[in-house]
């Protein structure tokens, strides 16, 4: 992760702090859930995701998993409460058309200098966005 701190001292004027040569301040007035989300899929690809899968899980499970070297993690945060809005969320990043299921879609967006891009599939409404990493 690069953070890049440019001070400006003089005349009293604020501190400005850059993530990946975007503003912190443009980053934290983005939608909780957008941010969450875009996060979610940067961090995805720092650690060399091949899948990633957001979906309502079963009590005690998290809701976010990513899989690594063969091997699903799961992600502590964001709580199971927040998976509908992150799904919503990652549908609408996706571009998905309304219809019947299955629906899919795909991610192309630049979060801190990176380049996400994601295939997401989605089979019925009750099952889990499950996204496969497009490598370059």
């Amino acid at each position: 992760m690069r953070f890049h701190f440019i001070s400006h001292i003089i005349d009293g004027a604020p501190l400005s702090i850059m993530f990946g040569g975007q503003p912190a301040s443009e980053l934290m007035s983005e939608d909780p859930i957008k941010r969450c989300v875009l996060l979610v899929l940067w961090q995805s690809q720092q650690d060399q995701a091949s899948e990633l899968a957001i979906g309502l899980s079963a009590a005690g499970e998290p809701p976010i998993k990513y899989k690594v070297s063969g091997t699903w993690h799961g992600w502590k945060a964001p709580g199971a409460n927040l998976a509908s809005d992150l799904i919503a969320e990652v549908e609408r990043l996706a571009a998905f058309a309304e219809g019947p299921f299955p629906r899919e879609g795909d991610i192309d967006v630049t979060f801190s200098d990176t380049r996400l891009r994601w295939k997401v599939r989605r089979a019925s409404a009750d099952a889990a966005c499950t996204l496969t990493r497009v490598r370059d």
